[in-house]
């Protein structure tokens, strides 16, 4: 048996039964008339703990952690960057490290920790497909295994609420223009700087969804430091900021921002700030 077929065995294990509870969930939600709004709350919040409480009942922050970031410094497809992290860092990480397990009980318990922390990034980044499933009660494109396709999650909204398809052809967006504009203007130049820092541990964990990057791209596109450009890295201020741990006063910062970011539908973003919440106290214990 390949090193990888052991990791994806556990991977998609996880998968499976947590698409069955997951769908369990929502049948019986739309059985007892229930808005959709309530119900995907209620599991996001049930998914997200389910990551956390398996980190920490097998202990497994430090190692996880050291397979993730290990993980974002590879090239190539996502078996072949398991497979290099495998056979290359976590070997050579287990070796140094006191285990009382076996090397494929690690590989077991990385693998099924990945597919917990997957399936609350997809459930999150996937409720607009699903709140289209459920109002239609239709769950045969339901996955947490990936990111539905937007055609897919498109051709479901228009079937969901097919008054769209009249609205989308001359539909005037002045309203939302002015309530983003307004938005954006809130957003403090220090505001900015954290939210770069942020930015960039967002996508060093990697499937950043595009809409996402292009948003937080022009949140942040006119940041006034610019001595990046002609210093050298040390000597600037925004590359030391961002190389160096999250302080409190940062952490507070970035948290105060979290209602803006979900009104600018930033709901990936807005979760890796939770990440780096626990972190930032997992670290201060």
């Amino acid at each position: 048996m390949k090193i990888t077929d052991v990791f994806n065995k556990s991977y998609a294990k996880v998968i499976k039964e947590k698409e069955v509870e997951t769908l369990e969930k929502l049948r019986q939600a739309y059985d007892q008339k229930l808005i959709f709004h309530d119900i995907r709350y209620d599991i996001d919040n049930q998914l997200n703990d389910d990551y956390r409480d398996y980190l920490n009942e097998n202990e497994l922050n430090e190692a996880y952690d050291f397979f993730r970031k290990s993980l974002a410094k590879y090239r190539g497809s996502n078996d072949e960057k398991i497979n290099l992290v495998l056979t290359n860092d976590l070997n050579q990480y287990y070796e140094k490290n006191n285990f009382k397990i076996e090397y494929k009980a690690l590989m077991s318990l990385i693998a099924s920790c990945k597919s917990l922390h997957d399936i609350a990034i997809n459930f999150s980044n996937n409720a607009s497909a699903y709140k289209s499933m459920f109002q239609l009660n239709d769950f045969t494109e339901f996955t947490l295994s990936e990111r539905i396709d937007f055609e897919v999650s498109r051709k479901l909204d228009l079937r969901a609420n097919p008054e769209k398809k009249e609205k989308r052809k001359g539909k005037d967006w002045s309203k939302e223009i002015e309530k983003t504009k307004e938005l954006l203007k809130t957003f403090t130049q220090d505001d900015k700087k954290v939210l770069l820092k942020a930015f960039n541990i967002f996508i060093k964990r990697g499937d950043v969804p595009t809409t996402e990057l292009i948003k937080l791209t022009l949140i942040i596109s006119n940041i006034n430091d610019l001595d990046i450009f002609f210093k050298k890295p040390s000597d600037t201020y925004l590359y030391p900021m961002i190389s160096r741990t999250f302080s409190e006063k940062e952490m507070k910062s970035l948290q105060n921002l979290k209602e803006t970011l979900r009104a600018l539908e930033l709901t990936a973003f807005v979760q890796n700030i939770g990440h780096i919440k626990r972190e930032f106290l997992v670290r201060k214990k």
